[in-house]
Formats: C-alpha cells, sequence, structure tokens
C-alpha cells in the first residue's frame, strides 16, 4: 500500500503541493517536504499520528469537517476549502482535494490529500472586496477605460454626478464626459496614463448627460494586471462646482476688501499660532514698503526701534487675555522713511485655532496734523520755543517723578532789559528779530540738561535738571547773564541789551506755578537793584513782594474811594519871620477799613515824601474816578491848590 501511496505522491510532488496520505483509521503514513512547510509538522512528526488530531479544524469549520471525514470513510473523492490549525495553533486557509486509493479488489488502502495554502488568495480577495465596496459607495466619481478610452467600470456616484447609469456609459468613449472644445486637451493626458504615468489632480469642465457643464476634480491613474503590463485608465472625479463658486466668492470678497483697505489706508494681518504662520493683506505690505517676498518684513523689523518694547508689550496683553489692544507706533521703510499706524490686535478661538487677528491703519498725516496743533499749542510762534503751558506741564511732570537721587531742579526765570526802546524806536517787527537773536544767544550757553521756555512778551525761562547745590544756580546765572555781552544789530544798529534774572531752587513740595512765582519774585528784585544782574529767591525777597503787595491794595483801594488828600506844610523863612512857601504830601484819612491804609491823617514831611513815589510807581487799576496813579496824584494836588487859602504867616514851626 505504501509504496502505491508513494507512486500517486511522486506524480503530484513536482507541483509543489502538500500531499499527505491516511489509512481508513486516520493514522497518517505518509508526509511530504510541502506538507510540512504548510503545516509546521515534520515527517518524523506526522506520520503514525491521527490526522484529525494532528490538523485539527478551525471552530467554525465543523460541519465541513465531518462532510470530508464521512466521504473518506465511504471512499468518496472530495474536494473544497477549509481551515485548520497548523503546529503551534496558527490558522491555515487551504484548498483540499481528497482522492481515494484502492487496491485490485476494491478495497480502501488509503485516503490522499493534496492541499495548497490558500492564505494570500483570500487576503487579495478581501482586499478586492473592500475596494469594491469602498467603490461602490464612495461619493466620488470612480470610474476606468480600457486602453482605447471606452469605459469599463462605473460606480454609483458616477452615475449621479454625471447622469449616465452603468448600462448606458459603459462601452461608451470617455469623451462623451468632456465639452468639445476641451477634447484636444483628453488625448495628451490619456497618452501619458497609458505610458505608465500617474496625472495629479486638476480642475476642468465635465459634460453631464443633460448637457449641462460641472466643475470637476480629476486625477488618473494606469491600470495594471498581475503583471505590471498597463491594461486601463482609472479616474476619479469630484464635483467641485460649490467650491469653485465659494473660492470666486472669497476672491471678490477679498478684492473689495483690499480695494477698501488701499481707499481707507488701513491693512490687516493674522498669526496661526497653531501653524506658525502669518498672514498679511497687500495694503499692510504697502504701508510698511515691503513685499511677501522681502524677508525683513516677516518679523517686526519694520517697527521703529523706539517702539518696538510697546508693540511687543501690546501683543503680549493680547495673549495674557485681553480682548484687543490699540498700539500707536512708527514703522520705518526700507528707504528710510517713518510713518505713523494705529494697530489693533485681537484674539479668537475656534473649535481648532488660535488665530490673533488685527489691522493696521496708516494716521501718518493725521498724527503730523495733530503733532503740528499740539506745536502750536505748546509752542511760541515767533522762536520755536516751548511756552508757558508746555513747560508748566513737563516742569510739574518732572517735579512729580524725579527721584531724590536725580538733583534738584533749578528755574531760571530772566526778563529783557531796556527792550521797550527797540519796540519804540524800529517798531515791532525789529523786535521780533531781536527777539529771536535773544533766544538764539540764550540756547548756544545751555547745557543739554536744560530747557529753554518762552513765556511771552520779552520774559523767558531756563528749566535746568539735576541741579546739585546754588554753587551752580550761580554758574547757570553768570552763563546767562553773559549771553547777551555783545549787542544786539538789528538794521543795521547796535542794541546793548542786558538780562534781569532770577533763579529759584525746588523744595519737596513745590509746584512748577509756585517755582515759577519764586523765580519772578527774585528776577524782580534783580531789577530794583539796577538791572543786568541774576537775584537768588529767598524768603526775604517773599516778604518784600509782599509788602509792596499790600501797598498796592491800599493805594488802590484809596484812589477807587477818593480817600487820598494833600496836606500843606509852611516853609518858615527864619531871619524874615514870614512863610517861604510851601511843601505839600499826599496823604490818607484815617479808615480802618482800608487795607493797609495809613493809621493818622497827616504825616511828617520825610514820610509823606516817600509815599508820593510809591504811589506814583504802582500799577493800580484804572476807574472813572482815577485813571492811573500818577494822575490821580495830578488830580489831587490840584484840587487841593483850588480849595486852600494863601497860608498866613506864622512864627510858629508844625515841626
Amino acid at each position: 500500500m505504501l509504496d502505491a501511496v508513494k507512486f500517486q505522491a511522486s506524480l503530484l510532488a513536482a507541483a509543489g503541493q502538500a500531499i499527505v496520505a491516511h489509512d481508513p483509521s486516520n493514522t497518517v503514513v505518509y508526509w511530504n517536504a510541502a506538507a510540512q512547510a504548510t503545516y509546521g509538522w515534520s515527517a518524523e512528526e506526522a506520520v503514525g499520528a491521527d490526522i484529525g488530531v494532528l490538523l485539527p479544524v478551525v471552530a467554525g469549520w465543523e460541519e465541513r469537517h465531518v462532510e470530508v471525514v464521512q466521504r473518506a470513510r465511504s471512499g468518496q473523492n472530495w474536494s473544497g476549502e477549509l481551515c485548520v490549525h497548523a503546529k503551534g495553533g496558527a490558522h491555515v486557509p487551504v484548498l483540499v482535494a481528497n482522492t481515494a486509493l484502492r487496491d485490485d479488489a476494491g478495497e480502501l488502502l488509503a485516503t490522499i490529500t493534496v492541499s495548497s495554502d490558500i492564505s494570500e488568495r483570500l487576503r487579495s480577495e478581501a482586499a478586492a472586496a473592500r475596494m469594491s465596496a469602498l467603490v461602490e459607495s464612495s461619493s466620488e466619481a470612480i470610474f476606468s477605460t480600457d486602453l482605447d478610452g471606452n469605459v469599463t467600470t462605473w460606480n454609483p456616484a458616477a452615475a449621479r454626478l454625471f447622469g449616465y447609469t452603468s448600462g448606458e456609459i459603459i462601452g461608451q468613449h470617455v469623451r462623451i464626459l468632456m465639452p468639445p472644445d476641451m477634447l484636444p486637451d483628453l488625448g495628451p493626458a490619456l497618452a501619458r496614463v497609458i505610458a505608465g504615468h500617474t496625472v495629479a489632480e486638476a480642475a476642468t469642465l465635465a459634460r453631464r448627460a443633460d448637457s449641462t457643464l460641472v466643475e470637476l476634480s480629476t486625477s488618473m491613474s494606469p491600470l495594471r494586471d498581475r503583471f505590471g503590463a498597463v491594461i486601463g485608465v482609472s479616474m476619479i472625479g469630484r464635483d467641485i462646482t460649490e467650491r469653485i463658486e465659494y473660492e470666486r466668492r472669497i476672491t471678490a470678497d477679498r478684492r473689495r476688501l483690499e480695494e477698501a483697505q488701499a481707499s481707507a489706508g488701513f491693512g490687516s494681518f493674522e498669526i496661526d499660532l497653531v501653524a506658525n504662520s502669518l498672514t498679511r493683506s497687500d495694503e499692510f505690505w504697502r504701508i510698511i514698503g515691503r513685499t511677501p517676498d522681502d524677508q525683513e518684513g516677516q518679523d517686526f523689523s519694520f517697527v521703529h526701534p523706539d517702539d518696538l518694547h510697546e508693540v511687543e508689550e501690546a501683543l503680549g496683553r493680547v495673549l495674557d487675555g485681553q480682548s484687543a489692544v490699540d498700539c500707536t507706533h512708527r514703522v520705518v521703510r526700507p528707504n528710510g522713511e517713518v510713518r505713523w499706524v494705529i494697530t489693533r490686535t485681537s484674539k479668537f478661538r475656534d473649535p481648532s485655532d488660535l488665530v490673533i487677528a488685527g489691522t493696521m491703519l496708516d494716521i501718518t498725516d493725521r498724527r503730523e496734523a495733530e503733532l503740528a496743533t499740539e506745536h502750536l499749542v505748546f509752542h511760541d510762534p515767533l522762536t520755536g520755543l516751548p511756552n508757558r503751558a508746555r513747560i508748566t506741564d513737563r516742569l510739574d511732570f518732572q517735579l512729580t517723578a524725579r527721584n531724590t537721587g536725580d538733583g534738584r531742579i533749578a528755574v531760571a526765570l530772566l526778563d529783557l532789559d531796556q527792550f521797550k526802546v527797540v519796540n519804540d524806536s524800529l517798531g515791532h517787527a525789529a523786535g521780533d528779530s531781536v527777539l529771536l537773536e535773544v533766544a538764539r544767544r540764550i540756547e548756544t550757553v545751555l547745557k543739554t540738561d536744560e530747557v529753554l521756555a518762552r513765556f511771552g512778551g520779552d520774559e523767558f525761562a531756563v528749566v535746568a535738571m539735576g541741579v546739585a547745590d546754588l554753587s551752580e544756580c550761580d554758574e547757570l546765572g553768570s552763563r546767562l547773564l553773559a549771553s547777551l555781552d555783545e549787542p544786539v544789530t538789528v538794521d543795521r544798529r547796535d542794541f546793548h541789551l542786558s538780562l534781569s534774572v532770577g533763579i529759584t531752587l525746588n523744595e519737596p513740595g513745590d509746584s512748577a506755578d509756585s517755582m515759577f512765582r519764586e523765580a519772578d519774585i527774585a528776577m524782580y528784585h534783580a531789577k530794583e537793584s539796577g538791572r543786568a544782574r541774576m537775584a537768588m529767591y529767598d524768603e526775604s525777597l517773599q516778604a518784600a513782594s509782599r509788602r509792596r503787595l499790600d501797598l498796592r491794595a491800599a493805594l488802590q483801594t484809596a484812589l477807587d474811594l477818593d480817600e487820598l488828600s494833600i496836606v500843606y506844610q509852611p516853609v518858615i523863612d527864619l531871619q524874615r519871620c514870614e512863610p517861604a512857601g510851601s511843601r505839600r504830601s499826599s496823604a490818607g484819612p484815617a479808615r480802618p477799613s482800608a487795607p493797609s491804609a495809613p493809621q493818622s491823617s497827616s504825616r511828617s514831611p520825610r514820610r509823606q515824601d516817600s509815599s508820593v513815589p510809591s504811589a506814583s510807581g504802582c500799577s493800580t487799576r484804572h476807574s472813572r474816578r482815577s485813571p492811573n496813579g500818577d494822575e490821580a496824584i495830578r488830580a489831587i494836588s490840584e484840587r487841593g491848590w483850588r480849595s486852600t487859602s494863601r497860608p498866613a504867616r506864622s512864627r510858629t514851626s508844625t515841626w
């Protein structure tokens, strides 16, 4: 029997198939090398073993196995698929053919089983089935053609897209799907695919069964047989009509937005923090004077160096959660031009992205107008120097923000002596020329931390920072006085002018107004002391200033109330014992209500003589009863002469 089995097996060995023989009791009597490769058992292990124990069937195949066993026992042939456990428990799907071997008497000698491992085939079939299911269920039109361009396959999505059923389209040339004017473009594309190349996805137009056109995105690739030969073309089509229309709307909206941005002078930008990308509009690039290809414009290098910290701080505030931040700063174009912009930055989230968006508005013209207006408001129109409002504001700021280690602040108030002579002799135009030259002279003697301002008229002010002590104030005053050592020439005339300078040094709690007031008191003292000199403020000057103020108030009140009168003091010729004349003096009545009014109705000649020039020099208010101090004194004198008779001779002196 074994010889017969071997003979039968030798006929099949060349096929490379697994050949196993077992007798009617299921005992293995033959096991070839291919069987060992398929099932893992060697011939030594398999021969003599029960075939059912050696190769148990996988769960689910029991009914098929029962059929195989019954046919083998009855000596009938059988073929079909079976799945058994190989050595180690691995599943091996096999295609089996059982053949009964009988003797001359017809008795069953053995069953010869020829099997082939069909794992790879099953995998291929499963993959093909999955692919077929995917093609059938795909939302994209998938179809194929042969090498002549005739349609060979057609999925349901293709039928929905083009309006042809598979029965209507299969066998038709693919040109039926193309508009007539695009047919010349189809031939080269098909030829390229047939040559083995893939045609990448591209947008095109396609024609439906009802002759309407559809925007289509198509890709083509070669179909090959199992030997690698190209046998056709596979095509995938996607309806992109809505996408194309959306892109057209987006393009139109973007164009309108760019036109609006160009008209309004503002650009936009987006920073995608997830993709780490930066997008900027055309107007943004125009504002900063660069192009998208300019690498220097990809970061913040276009921001003015002095403003970079402020821009970075604004961006940081947005990253920290602030909804929107405005930042006014400068940008520098490649040609050096500086533009003013206002950048608004905001952050928003969507389900997948974290994006910072912003706009940049070019406000150069507006900013320059604001700066020009600010300059007019805070600067003297003649000299261009800071005016009183500006220097007061800056001084108040410095007094508030200054640290104790930065030194003290000195304020000098300057009055131009004899300036009225220039205006009276040459006119105001010449006076303006003099003021311009004086301002220039003063600026030449100032240090970098000293600021000159014009208060108005012929008054100037200097604010000096970081002053250590009074000696530096003296040095400042000397420089200011020396600035007019040389004469000022106007209309070929030399004017020898000078300055009266009052200086004060700040104390804790001082304000700009208090310092200017103290400097003014010191300057007034310098003028009273003979002009062309400097005076430092101290409390004694403040007391003298208050006395002058009280006197002016008292005289004004007396003039308004007509309380001044003339007192005549006879002058006696002692040799002749007769009046030789009289001396007149002004005196006020005893009125307690008058501020600082004299306390008696008459004064000694020496005391009265000193009050007359004081009244004459006071800048009293004009009134209907007293136009000014000098005229008031003259009016009182005339009234006194008219109302008083000639004094009688007397031998008695009133002293």
